[in-house]
């Protein structure tokens, strides 16, 4: 008898210690968010202005208007489209240690992240520069916003009319082209697009064995020039030296799962294609 109501207490004990477990289980809080430290919301005020938008499209060659004002940003303008994106000063994020914003060695970050999209937007921190960066993607689409923003542009002329026509050589079974208009400057390879970039991003370069044209402000195609000059500081016209590298300057940003961003970093990866010392014949 006595064993058996000790049996009967010890399975009662058991039968109250599961219900105990059950009720934790059930009760357990959930992990909390990984905590961010891109507290600061909108763009400093020092920003505030009316700036030029030069999109990396068709329209590249014309400026649109953006205000960045109350730490939004209005007018983007989606690339290859007209549809309009608008950022309030809760889609903009930054940290509050200042440094840890600096990006690219000299430009000043704020990470982009709203219900459909993410990217960045970048000003320099030189004084004397005034070309900013801005790439955002769309989070559900293919959509990107793509282009520079210049606070205060002088007249942008373009490449001049005497370096206008395709030039283009082959090695080794690759034929490289580079056809330079009046509204474009485009590179391909074996009749592949590689990029088409609008005239009046360049801008005209002089020095020891340089004179044409380079893109010499910004992020957006830093490793791109046109020179018409060899070594000797002779002319080479109508052919041309034309360099294109890729810095792939974008962000690799992550976000919590309500989207406010937790990281954001530049993985360094250069993709040549082709060099400054590359020459091209123009075709007849």
């Amino acid at each position: 008898m006595i064993k058996k109501t000790i049996y009967l207490i010890f399975t009662f004990m058991l039968f109250l210690l599961a219900i105990s477990c059950g009720k934790n289980a059930n009760n357990s809080t959930s992990p909390s968010p990984k905590e961010s430290e891109y507290t600061v919301k909108g763009l400093d005020t020092k920003y505030n202005s009316t700036w030029k938008f030069f999109n990396a499209d068709g329209t590249g060659n014309e400026a649109a208007d953006v205000v960045i004002d109350n730490g939004g940003i209005n007018g983007l303008i989606v690339s290859n489209k007209t549809t309009k994106a608008d950022f309030t000063k809760d889609d903009i994020y930054s940290i509050a240690d200042e440094n840890s914003n600096k990006y690219y060695d000299r430009y000043f970050g704020y990470i982009i992240s709203s219900s459909d999209w993410v990217g960045e937007i970048q000003f320099p921190t030189d004084e004397y520069e005034t070309v900013g960066y801005i790439y955002i993607k769309n989070k559900k689409t293919s959509d990107i916003i793509v282009g520079m923003i210049d606070k205060a542009p002088g007249p942008r002329e373009g490449i001049d009319k005497g370096y206008w026509g395709k030039r283009s050589r082959i090695d080794n079974g690759l034929k490289r082209t580079v056809d330079i208009q009046g509204d474009f400057v485009t590179y391909y390879e074996n009749g592949i697009q590689k990029v088409k970039i609008p005239s009046k991003f360049f801008e005209l370069s002089k020095g020891d064995g340089f004179y044409g044209y380079s893109i010499m402000l910004g992020l957006l195609y830093p490793g791109v020039s046109i020179n018409t000059y060899n070594a000797n500081n002779s002319s080479i016209l109508p052919s041309v030296y034309f360099e294109y590298i890729d810095y792939n300057y974008y962000l690799d940003i992550q976000l919590r799962d309500d989207g406010v961003p937790i990281s954001a970093k530049y993985n360094k990866k250069e993709t040549i294609y082709s060099l400054g010392n590359i020459l091209y014949a123009k075709e007849n």
